[in-house]
C-alpha cells in the first residue's frame, strides 16, 4: 500500500471512531489524534463556523466554540464593528466556508508561534479530517489570501511559493489588476 493511501485510509479511520463523549476539552486538545495528519497535531473537531477568510470556530468536545486563527493566512477582511471591507473579503471568506463548512478537521501548533494571538484566538495549522488537505495552504495557493509576513512559521516559504503561483496564475483575488501589489509589509 502506497504511504499516500496509508495516510489517507488511517486519517480515514481516525475521523470513524473518534468519539469524545464524556472527555473534557483540556484532556482532547492533549491528548495527540490517533492519526492526525500531521505530527503533534490534535482532534479531530467539528467546524463550527467560518468568520472570515483566517478565522474559524471548532467545538472541542461538544463545548463552547473556540475561535481559531489560521497561521501563515493574510485574508482580506470583511465588514465588521471595528473595520472596513476590503477586495475580494467576502469572496475569501465563502472560500473558506467552501473548504470547512460542516467538517472534521485537525489542529496543528506551530513551534515558532504563540498558542494564542493578542485576541485570545488558537493559532493553528488547520488540516481537513477527510483528506488531510493543510486547509492554510490552500486558501493561499488558490488565491484567497496573502501569505503572511510579519511573522515566521514554519510554512512560510511553503505559503509564499503558493502565493506566488496564484499570483502567476491569477487566482482569486490575483484576477483582479488592483490587487497584484501585496498588502503586508
Amino acid at each position: 500500500m502506497s504511504v499516500a493511501l496509508r495516510s489517507f485510509v488511517l486519517c480515514a479511520a481516525t475521523v470513524l471512531f473518534s468519539c469524545e463523549d464524556g472527555v473534557t476539552a483540556s484532556q482532547v486538545a492533549a491528548r495527540p489524534a490517533a492519526n492526525s495528519c500531521a505530527a503533534g497535531a490534535t482532534g479531530p473537531f467539528k467546524v463550527a463556523n467560518v468568520s472570515d477568510g483566517d478565522t474559524i470556530s471548532v467545538r472541542i468536545a461538544g463545548g463552547k466554540p473556540t475561535i481559531v486563527r489560521l497561521i501563515g493566512v493574510d485574508a482580506p477582511e470583511i465588514a465588521g464593528p471595528y473595520r472596513n471591507e476590503e477586495p475580494h473579503g467576502v469572496a475569501a471568506r465563502d472560500f473558506t466556508r467552501e473548504l470547512l463548512d460542516d467538517r472534521l478537521v485537525f489542529l496543528e501548533s506551530d513551534p515558532q508561534q504563540e498558542s494564542h494571538d493578542r485576541y485570545g484566538r488558537m493559532l493553528a495549522y488547520v488540516h481537513r479530517a477527510d483528506d488531510c488537505l493543510l486547509v492554510n495552504g490552500e486558501i493561499i495557493r488558490q488565491g484567497h489570501a496573502e501569505s503572511y509576513r510579519r511573522f515566521r512559521f514554519r510554512h512560510h516559504s511553503l505559503f509564499a511559493r503558493h502565493e506566488q503561483e496564484a499570483r502567476i496564475n491569477r487566482r482569486g483575488m490575483w484576477s483582479e489588476p488592483s490587487n497584484r501589489a501585496p498588502r503586508s509589509p
